[in-house]
């Protein structure tokens, strides 16, 4: 089956059961590539089967291999039970951003979604000298997010900006009144930072009590940042065109 809106096509390989209630986590390029990495290793721990991809003639022509099998870049994971991951390994245009964030909340809405995490980083320039990256939050449409975070030590994101697709998928989410946090660990804003997506990803496992192998990914870090200082170098290319040099900024209003 496709969805199909304007020049973006969600293929599903296998259908998902819309009488389970679901919770949706993303991950795409952005800096640090803290929400890919985050991505990508959840749908390892939790062993999460692919169940299809976005396509689109404005992505890159191209495919990707991982295990000898060939795969599109933009993949959709899920148990169909009750999580799914969207990720992409390919760089997303950024004059094609809005578009693109309709057609995905508009399937994860037909799939009966409960909420939506948005993972990403939070570029600080002092991140060589943090240790344990701390981790702020936003939301659209939860009555009491503080409900969700009190007894984790997080903080919240009270003024600034933010740009790039996850600003375009809060904003589809915020019309569409469905549930979404944004959640992100200070990290590098051009170097791929698992050691954000390790504490990122120690915030997921309290909030869904199912166990994220963490220790996997710290000792794994510098061979995933090998491996992916390609995507980070297209992606700072992307992300100069998307304003994202304001993020860490405050808006000129004040209340």
């Amino acid at each position: 089956m496709s969805n199909k809106k304007e020049e973006f096509i969600i293929i599903e390989e296998d259908l998902l059961d819309t009488t389970q209630k679901f919770t949706t986590y993303i991950g795409l390029p952005d800096v640090g590539l803290v929400g890919l990495i985050s991505a990508v290793h959840i749908t390892q721990s939790w062993n999460l089967k692919k169940i299809g991809y976005i396509d689109s003639s404005y992505f890159p022509p191209v495919m990707v291999i991982h295990n000898r099998e060939l795969m599109h870049p933009f993949r959709i994971y899920s148990n169909n039970k009750d999580t799914i991951v969207i990720m992409s390994e390919t760089v997303i245009p950024p004059t094609k951003l809005r578009e693109l964030s309709e057609v995905i909340t508009d399937w994860l809405r037909k799939k009966n979604v409960s909420r939506v995490f948005l993972l990403g980083g939070l570029p600080v320039p002092n991140r060589i000298e943090i240790e344990v990256p701390n981790i702020y939050v936003t939301c659209v449409n939860e009555d009491n997010i503080e409900s969700i975070f009190n007894s984790f030590n997080i903080n919240y994101l009270e003024e600034g900006y933010i740009a790039g697709p996850y600003a375009t998928l809060l904003a589809s989410l915020k019309r569409k009144k469905m549930r979404g946090i944004y959640i992100v660990s200070e990290c590098y804003r051009n170097i791929p930072d698992p050691g954000a997506a390790a504490r990122l990803l120690e915030l997921i496992e309290k909030i869904s009590g199912k166990s994220i192998k963490i220790e996997s990914l710290k000792q794994d870090a510098e061979v995933i940042r090998l491996k992916m200082r390609d995507l980070m170098r297209r992606t700072g290319e992307a992300m100069r065109q998307m304003a994202k040099v304001h993020e860490g900024e405050l808006p000129p209003m004040y209340t």
